[in-house]
């Protein structure tokens, strides 16, 4: 990630899914497959046709073991971490990222702090002993090279910096991976005719150590294929690819990146969403909905047989953390600050548990509140509400099927094109067209009227609608606990599903609880 930029988890756009992502062939191994114990679809993938070389398969065999974290300590980001270096600190942080069941640390490099294009021998050795400290911890180490740099054009300079940085680490078991340049702009040439100069120089210097390099953009898959047309044939041994798009989309982009970097293996170097509260939410719901990002975006990778995303970043950054090095990082600092899964004081934010558990087990947690127990501001967490002001929607403890709580829609209104709902995105995400899935959840009603049923949406990775299904309505006036459902098949194109709990003219009350969303085998 670039300090200048600002990341949200919007739509993502991604040219010509719809027509693509029903021919993209599945991996073939899903990492760790332990019976689940969520709600989520037993999903498993297919066997992907794909010719693998011998190294790309050593490659992808490290790479999937690899459970990694990307680090910059909490009042030092960037080029701070080296410049106010504390080996403390990053001992204490180092045990804190291997009690998360991490086994593997991103070290972001500044040619410019660290010397260039000789290094300081004085950051050489606070390297060489952030590199121990993590041996030390039971953890490798992701290098990241020429950060904060784009002399292209210096050829002799680039390679004799590299050099002096990677000399001590040839061959060496405490290196994961290399990465050239993070983030890569693959449409300007002076960098594609570097990178094709600089690969082949890492990869000798490093020798039996993986070398790739990253990119990432509202379309990863055009970025990529951009990157390894403009590499010709020097290409990385795997590829590294930063998403920070839409979470139900993530399958669907996956996918893509997958199959253009193949034979290639294919590595999440970075993904996340800050928990700087949005306008109109407050600081547990942006958590929430971090946490829940992470975990679609992990189930992602999984389904695919990618190895496991890596989440940016371990801490939240204090006032001060980020250099204050022009006007648009001053401004981006606020989003930029709130990535971690823990927060500056070290407490664990919901997505930390998600991810140590993921990295402990393999297991992703495919709930998405479906019994209502998390809620703030009178208002479940994950769930948004849609057509509010068309009736009152609010979060009932006193009600439920489970013990939770529940969700509570009453006197509501509605037009033909708006219906006052409760609405969430699952984890789960279909992997082709014609699946059938199930929608449940129990239901009861005080005096209701109307239309009171859930609903089914599909959905292109776009956010083109393609269609829905709705269960029959809960039988009007006063009724017991009743349990709705509707299934559907996967139409050609869906990304993702949207699952919404509907009321419309209802004079009454009625209350949605214990949801399930599976796929029907």
């Amino acid at each position: 990630m670039r300090v200048t930029k600002s990341r949200r988890g919007g739509p993502v756009i991604v040219i010509a899914l719809v027509a693509i992502i029903a021919t993209v062939a599945v991996s073939a191994a899903v990492l760790h497959q332990p019976q689940a114990r969520t709600h989520g679809a037993d999903i498993t993938p297919t066997k992907s046709a794909a010719p693998v070389s011998q190294g790309s398969t050593l490659t992808s065999t490290r790479l999937n073991s690899l459970k990694l974290l990307n680090y910059y300590p909490s009042d030092a980001a960037w080029s701070s971490m080296w410049e106010r270096w504390d080996i403390g600190t990053i001992q204490r942080d180092i045990r804190t990222m291997a009690a998360l069941h991490a086994n593997a640390v991103r070290l972001i490099v500044q040619t410019t702090t660290f010397g260039y294009p000789n290094p300081n021998p004085q950051m050489l050795e606070r390297l060489a002993a952030t590199v121990e400290a993590a041996r030390t911890g039971g953890l490798r180490v992701q290098l990241t090279l020429f950060d904060w740099w784009s002399a292209y054009t210096d050829l002799t300079g680039s390679t004799t910096w590299a050099t002096a940085v990677l000399k001590p680490y040839a061959n060496s078991p405490e290196i994961a991976f290399v990465e050239l340049k993070n983030e890569i702009d693959p449409t300007n040439n002076h960098a594609m005719r570097w990178a094709r100069t600089e690969l082949p120089v890492i990869k000798k210097l490093v020798g039996t150590v993986p070398v790739t390099v990253s990119v990432t953009g509202s379309d990863t898959a055009a970025q990529l294929a951009k990157l390894k047309s403009g590499l010709g044939t020097a290409q990385p041994d795997f590829y590294d690819i930063h998403y920070y798009g839409a979470p139900g989309a993530a399958y669907a982009q996956l996918s893509l990146d997958k199959a253009i970097a193949s034979p290639a293996p294919l590595f999440v170097g970075e993904t996340g969403l800050s928990t700087a509260p949005p306008p109109g939410s407050d600081l547990a719901e942006a958590e929430a909905n971090q946490d829940h990002y992470l975990r679609t975006v992990e189930w992602a990778t999984q389904a695919l047989g990618l190895p496991p995303a890596a989440p940016w970043m371990l801490y939240d950054l204090a006032p001060g953390a980020i250099p204050r090095q022009s006007l648009a990082q001053s401004v981006a600092a606020g989003t930029q600050s709130h990535f971690g899964l823990l927060r500056v004081d070290s407490s664990e934010k919901p997505a930390a548990a998600s991810i140590s558990d993921f990295f402990a087990t393999g297991i992703i947690d495919t709930t998405f509140n479906n019994a209502f127990n998390q809620h703030g501001r009178g208002q479940p967490l994950v769930w948004q509400t849609v057509g509010a002001t068309a009736g009152t929607l609010y979060w009932d403890s006193a009600f439920s099927h489970s013990g939770g709580g529940s969700v509570a829609l009453a006197r509501t209104g509605g037009t033909s094109t708006l219906t006052p709902s409760y609405r969430v995105h699952p984890v789960v995400v279909p992997t082709a067209a014609g699946q059938l899935f199930a929608l449940a959840a129990w239901a009861k009603g005080t005096s209701t009227t109307g239309r009171n049923r859930m609903s089914i949406a599909w959905f292109a990775s776009t956010g083109l609608y393609l269609g829905n299904v709705q269960s029959p309505s809960l039988a009007a006036g006063t009724t017991l606990w009743t349990r709705l459902m509707v299934q559907s098949r996967v139409p050609v194109g869906t990304a993702y599903a949207e699952v919404d709990l509907e009321s419309s003219q209802n004079t009454g009350t009625v209350w949605f609880d214990d949801v399930t969303f599976t796929r029907v085998p």
